[in-house]
């Protein structure tokens, strides 16, 4: 007798097989092998369904991030994979790895940021590999481009901190609330495209201030790729009172971000 089946996700009975008359009752399986159904770059993040995102080929320094992102067929679970993502040097400069949960069809992504793509490579061609189970299944190349002359300026972070941000424009660690003893809080700003002479701003607000209670300002002498702080200390905090405060901060008289922190309150 030759039996034919079907794998569940296609409905072709195109799996064959032969068994006897006194067998004929019993069950037959076919393993399918691991296959790749979609790979998608992105600076969406995907959602938890694996419903597939738009998927693009060109980045540039305005999104927060780029997402690489693949769906496949017949995984097993705690099989391992990893993605690899080289700058345009062919140097891996970051490897994120991953266990498989659970059988059958599934999804799987991973981020790097911004940050990471200007920090470890910048502008030019950068390639992401996946491999499944230390086998490398696929290679895509995309392009990023970072802020240069003629770029539009953008910022990439603000944060709020208690700690003075460490030298070399690496982020501090972001705070959102802090107590009626701390020393000074910081604003701190990640930007692309300072052109030459033009001022940036920062601006506080009190909990019942519709004017900025201090304002500091700077600029460049030269077109730059950079960051910028500034600090307000507890007395000015302490004297326009507790609650919601918030900072702005412009470039160019436009204003470009706005966080919000709690003082007393933490």
């Amino acid at each position: 007798i030759e039996v034919f089946s079907a794998f569940p996700d296609n409905g072709n009975y195109d799996q064959k097989g032969t068994t006897i008359l006194d067998n004929r009752y019993i069950r037959h399986e076919y393993q399918r092998d691991f296959e790749i159904k979609e790979f998608a770059l992105t600076s969406d993040i995907p959602s938890d369904n694996c419903e597939s995102p738009v998927s693009g080929t060109f980045f540039s320094n305005t999104v927060d991030e780029v997402n690489v992102w693949i769906s496949y067929l017949a995984s097993e679970s705690g099989k391992s994979y990893r993605f690899e993502w080289y700058n345009p040097e062919g140097v891996l400069v970051l490897n994120q790895t991953g266990a498989v949960k659970g059988t059958g069809n599934r999804c799987s992504w991973r981020p790097i940021t911004t940050r990471k793509l200007l920090e470890d490579g910048g502008s030019g061609i950068w390639t992401v590999k996946f491999y499944y189970d230390d086998e490398q299944y696929r290679e895509h190349d995309f392009e990023f481009r970072s802020g240069s002359a003629g770029t539009p300026f953008s910022i990439t972070d603000f944060v709020l901190t208690s700690k003075l941000p460490p030298a070399g424009c690496e982020a501090p660690v972001s705070e959102t609330s802090f107590s009626d003893d701390v020393n000074k809080v910081y604003a701190y700003v990640d930007y692309l495209s300072l052109e030459s002479e033009k001022f940036y701003e920062f601006k506080w607000y009190g909990p019942n201030n519709d004017e900025p209670v201090q304002s500091n300002s700077g600029s460049s002498t030269e077109f730059s790729n950079g960051c910028s702080y500034t600090e307000i200390l507890n007395k000015t905090l302490r004297n326009y009172g507790t609650g919601q405060w918030r900072v702005e901060f412009y470039y160019d008289y436009a204003i470009y971000g706005t966080e919000y922190f709690t003082y007393g309150q933490k």
